[in-house]
């Protein structure tokens, strides 16, 4: 049995986001997709479901769209493909939306806590200057960095 997976773009150019549900589909996940519509990633012959978003979609458009995608398609996991998915998912986890339900939002939260982790470490994961310690912390080796305050902090971390 096929695990369904929601991939959520808000790009309709982007080639990576086209490419993922091939992969997905061999790896044996159910792809749906919630995008624009005309997005390359819909014409994927992977993706078994779509599900659009409205042209020039706000806040609200965009999580009530995923609510009814979630809702048709329920996935077991959500998978933002842009950084403005990323961004809106992360927000979703934290934030109610003011016009949505409790028990839809904690659905919602729930299932982007599941598939992207811990909301405390979204930040840390995608801010150039967050990334580095954190990865050290966790034992991942990181070429040598340095916050700098001025140009005349560079210097020391030049000669090493």
């Amino acid at each position: 049995m096929s695990v369904p997976v929601l991939l959520v773009s808000t790009a309709t150019r982007w080639l990576g986001t086209a490419r993922i549900p091939r992969a997905l589909a061999a790896a044996g996940f159910d792809v749906s997709l919630l995008a624009p519509s005309g997005s390359l990633a819909e014409k994927s012959r992977f993706v078994r479901r779509v599900g659009h978003l409205p042209d020039d979609a706000d806040m609200a458009q965009w999580t009530f769209a995923l609510a009814a995608t979630v809702t048709a398609t329920a996935p077991r996991l959500v998978i933002p493909c842009d950084d403005m998915s990323f961004r809106l998912l992360a927000r979703l986890a934290l934030v109610q939306p003011p016009a949505m339900q409790p028990v839809m939002w904690a659905r919602l939260a729930s299932l982007v806590r599941e598939s992207m982790g811990e909301p405390a470490h979204y930040r840390a994961s995608v801010d150039k200057l967050l990334l580095p310690p954190v990865a050290e912390a966790l034992g991942v080796r990181v070429p040598p960095w340095s916050r700098l305050r001025n140009l005349a902090d560079a210097e020391p971390f030049v000669a090493t």
